[in-house]
């Protein structure tokens, strides 16, 4: 379906056989028809708007789907309490994201170490970042 109006689509029909100097189609008062050249314009054009709705199709799949590598620091004992039930759930929700959990006791600086994300006691978040709750507190 183009979602045009038919005067709207005989002015984009007039424009493009305006633009490639030559007649698509056969008007009359009770009927249309391809031309010779209408044929093999439409002939030629499909499989070129074929290609480009799957193309279209596959970049709105990775802009809708979440998919990479997200880079996690938290410290040893979140993996081990609780991590893995959320880990799980997340994994499901978001097959085509690998996490890799980078499991320290240290404190590390999340942005100048590269991690794309991290999990902190909220005691131990500089105030510059981000914070945003995460389990029961």
């Amino acid at each position: 379906a183009l979602n045009l109006s038919p005067p709207a689509l005989t002015v984009a029909i007039n424009h493009l056989e305006e633009k490639l100097g030559v007649r698509l189609l056969n008007r009359s008062t009770r009927s249309l028809s391809l031309t010779a050249v209408g044929e093999e314009f439409l002939n030629n054009i499909t499989p070129v708007v074929n290609d480009y709705r799957r193309v279209v199709d596959s970049l709105n799949y990775h802009r809708l789907t979440p998919e990479g590598v997200v880079k996690v620091n938290l410290p040893r004992i979140v993996i081990d309490l609780f991590f893995q039930d959320y880990f799980i759930a997340f994994k499901n929700a978001c097959p085509n994201v690998t996490l890799e959990l980078y499991a320290t006791d240290r404190k590390v600086n999340i942005i100048e170490s590269g991690f794309d994300a991290g999990i902190r006691y909220s005691q131990d978040v500089p105030k510059e970042m981000i914070a945003i709750p995460f389990g029961e507190k």
